[in-house]
């Protein structure tokens, strides 16, 4: 069965395919290979150390053995090689030709105290670049990073293939999937977020919290079979280990936050957090007018403490950590006056909305877990999960609102209304609670077979329960016309479970070629399913180019029905939904690579994702309506480009470009775009100092992407038809740092600094559009009423790190 790929005017879609293309070394001749091995000051073998050699033109990397070879032109007598690792020290080497043995040995410098962390973060970086579909950046380059509130979620809006076009909200979409499609991890702990959040403005703070971050990675497409059962995307963090006793504070006009940790000994310590964002300031400026109260405060706090073993041992301990957070977030707004001007220079209306009643919403979350973990010896890890979530969620709507739509040409226009071609009213009601419980226990296991095979299996017991009381309505008065929509008066209890294991191969059959297989199963009590998803990954890093790393994978993504899912338009449950199904394909190269002296990497990749059962849903501002059927199918094809590295010595800065499309075909309706077809997206986060003085810092966050999908409500053979307007914005930074103590104390670690910061959020004032409200004139026309975003705001702010 063929697919529409080119059903309207797009062909965008494969454009970046060309950039895959690209000029590989060329072979050489005349060249002698020089074998050699990395050790560190203790004699252990040091793996995935990057190698450069300095006066020719080669590169090299290790191998889990510490083992390299580099070609070299035989017209050299002496040879010169850099070495990269984290905390190296006087790591360059130059040999003479007549020295050369079979066995030559390197040895490097590290830090005692952190050599096994400088291992596992060489090694996780390795890891990576041998996924397809994954990326990592340093998110403690990211903290200072303008956005609004700090959310650490404006961060992922920039990695490749996810697209965010609200600044008010946390939720984002990967490679056309739904915002309830991707996974998010903090510790292997698997997070969750509320449920009735409808409107950015009302949601509060995202579960991570970027003083916490330690590393991130994050993979749009094609991951392994050890992650759980969503089909968009996964978050994979850490939480960071404490190495000192310090923190900061930090105060703004949106908020703030306080961050402590303590390192208790050698084994272990604990980092606790606390944020609070207020939003008034900032919702004074969109086009509705009224008295806003939203207060949105975090809590979270993360252990660590070695049990047994010694405090640096990496072969035989026992670790402990836990993970805790509470977040309240309270909504209030009793909105009074709403005035939009749209239209077209022919044609310009004016939208004048008058409101009386108020909305309160109140989402209380609660998440925590445990952790065990459990290295039996140098070949066999274990880790132990045990985790819940907790949700009490309010939503109370009690407001009546008055609209006139009224064309302003002419010059007999009073109070912009020349004359008045439309009006009516609308009656929102809603007494809505949902309280949610999920309990969740992992068990993950890791086995290394010998130097060319490893193994990695394990299960995961999930159960959910909700209570969901449901009371709304929508009276609309229109001309002459009355109507009740959307009326729902439902009241739904469930309980159900999954059951999930998996078991992956990791093997390495010649130097540079990995290949992962996997298998996945899922049992979903509610829906009696058992699944099966087969996945592959192959890496294979070029042997005389170890700075490429050609990627590829292909696999059965599942996602059992959340309780979201479930729930009908009209209010009722379909306890019966099937799990919706998707196989992904992508392909691509990983490449690292010097320029101006500095490292850099590039990853493109194309991909296309084949989905079944799909359930529709359209979005109202942000809250997913979904229709609660598995009626359609469809297609995401696409293809991304992440550039990252050191524009400026001592930063990490990165650009994103994708382009995709989406479409579901629904049974008696066809093809239709679905409501995250977003054509085209770019990304950019940089940062720089004024020359000469590096205290002084800017931050620059900017963010395109072309207009989402839309069309006029009940109308489903029209269904997503309309294009709506591009989201363009531009946040910058500016902070100016002072040193209390040693200047070179504070290059090392940021302590005992202030940061006094100016933001400048939509720099450039931009009236994005988050959604549109649909009214009608007296003859029966409709029109699509913008609803914007947040316009340019001033932000100041000042940290205190000590």
């Amino acid at each position: 069965m063929s697919l529409p790929f080119f059903k309207r005017p797009n062909g965008l879609v494969f454009v970046l395919t060309f950039l895959l293309i690209l000029s590989f070394p060329s072979l050489t001749f005349g060249q002698e290979m020089f074998k050699g091995k990395v050790m560190d000051q203790e004699g252990g073998a040091l793996p995935w150390v990057q190698i450069k050699a300095m006066n020719f033109k080669g590169l090299a990397q290790t191998d889990s053995l510490g083992r390299f070879s580099i070609q070299v032109p035989d017209e050299l007598s002496v040879i010169k090689l850099q070495f990269y690792y984290l905390n190296v020290k006087d790591a360059t080497f130059s040999v003479a030709r007549d020295d050369w043995s079979k066995n030559q040995s390197f040895t490097l410098q590290l830090e005692t105290k952190q050599l096994e962390d400088v291992r596992i973060d060489a090694q996780k970086w390795e890891e990576v670049r041998q996924q397809a579909g994954a990326v990592t950046i340093d998110a403690r380059q990211t903290v200072n990073m303008p956005s609004v509130g700090g959310e650490f979620n404006q961060v992922i809006a920039l990695l490749p293939g996810v697209s965010s076009n609200s600044e008010l909200s946390s939720s984002y979409s990967v490679r056309g999937g739904s915002f309830d499609e991707n996974l998010v991890y903090v510790n292997n702990i698997p997070i969750y977020r509320p449920m009735l959040a409808s409107q950015g403005q009302q949601e509060g703070l995202s579960f991570v919290n970027a003083d916490m971050v330690g590393d991130l990675t994050f993979s749009a497409g094609g991951w392994q079979s050890r992650y759980g059962d969503k089909m968009a995307s996964v978050l994979d963090i850490s939480y960071r280990q404490p190495k000192r006793t310090g923190g900061s504070v930090e105060l703004g006009l949106l908020g703030g936050n306080a961050f402590f940790e303590q390192k208790i000994n050698d084994r272990g310590g604990w980092i606790v957090s606390a944020r609070h964002k207020r939003t008034d300031y900032l919702l004074g400026g969109l086009d509705t007018q009224g008295e806003y109260r939203p207060r949105f405060t975090d809590v979270q706090a993360f252990g660590h403490y070695r049990l047994s073993g010694d405090a640096h041992a990496t072969d035989r301990y026992t670790d402990l950590e836990v993970l805790m957070g509470y977040a309240n977030n309270q909504y209030s707004v009793a909105p009074t006056t709403k005035r939009t001007s749209f239209g077209t220079l022919d044609q310009m209306f004016n939208f004048l909305v008058a409101f009386d009643g108020r909305e309160q919403m109140t989402y209380s979350t609660f998440q925590t877990g445990l952790r065990l973990i459990r290295q039996w010896n140098s070949k066999w890890r274990s880790e132990f999960i045990a985790s819940g979530f907790l949700t009490r969620e309010r939503e109370y709507v009690n407001l009546q609102s008055y609209y006139r739509l009224c064309d302003v040409a002419g010059d007999n226009s009073i109070n912009g209304c020349a004359t008045q071609v439309g009006a009516g009213s609308d009656f929102n009601y809603a007494r809505n609670a949902l309280a949610g419980e999920v309990a969740n226990l992992q068990s993950h296991h890791a086995v290394e077979l010998n130097d060319k095979n490893s193994l990695t299996f394990g299960m995961e017991w999930s159960g959910q329960a909700f209570d969901d009381r449901v009371d709304e309505y929508q009276i609309t008065q229109q001309a002459d016309s009355l109507a009740i929509n959307d009326k729902i008066d439902e009241h739904h209890v469930i309980h159900k479970f999954t059951l999930s294991t998996y078991l992956q191969h990791r093997w390495t059959p010649t130097e540079g070629l990995v290949l992962t297989t996997g298998l996945r199963s899922i049992y979903v009590q509610q829906s009696g399913e058992l699944l099966w998803n087969p996945r592959l990954q192959a890496s294979y890093q070029l042997p005389a180019a170890p700075e490429w790393v050609l990627r590829f994978s292909t696999g059965k993504y599942d996602q059992p029905a959340f309780y979201r899912e479930m729930r009908r338009l009209d209010g009722s449950l379909n306890r019966n939904l099937l799990s919706q199904k998707s196989w992904h394909t992508l392909a691509g190269f990983d490449h690292v690579f010097d320029m101006w002296d500095r490292p850099f990497k590039l990853v493109s990749e194309v991909w296309f994702k084949y989905m079944t059962d799909l359930v529709p849903y359209d979005i109202d501002n942000v809250r997913l309506r979904y229709w609660g059927e598995n009626q359609s199918w469809g297609y995401a094809a696409g293809a991304d480009v992440f550039l990252s590295g050191e524009f400026i010595p001592g930063t990490q800065s990165w650009v994103s470009l994708g382009v995709l499309q989406t479409e579901e075909k629904i049974p008696e309706i066809g093809w239709q775009a679905r409501p995250t077809d977003q054509r085209f997206r770019f990304g950019m986060f940089f940062q720089d100092h004024l020359p000469n003085i590096p205290t002084a810092r800017v931050f620059v966050r900017y963010f395109y992407g072309s207009g989402l999908p839309f069309s006029p409500p009940n109308n489903l053979e029209n269904r997503n038809s309309l294009e709506g307007r591009p989201y363009n914005r531009v946040d910058l930074g500016f902070y100016k740092v002072f040193h209390l103590g040693s200047e070179k104390a504070a290059e090392k670690d940021d302590s005992n600094t202030i940061w006094l910061g100016l933001e400048v959020l939509n720099a450039f004032g931009i009236d994005n559009v988050i959604s549109y409200n649909w009214v009608s004139t007296n003859d029966g026309t409709q029109f699509a009423v913008p609803n914007t975003l947040t316009t340019r705001f001033w932000n100041i702010k000042i940290k205190y790190n000590f």
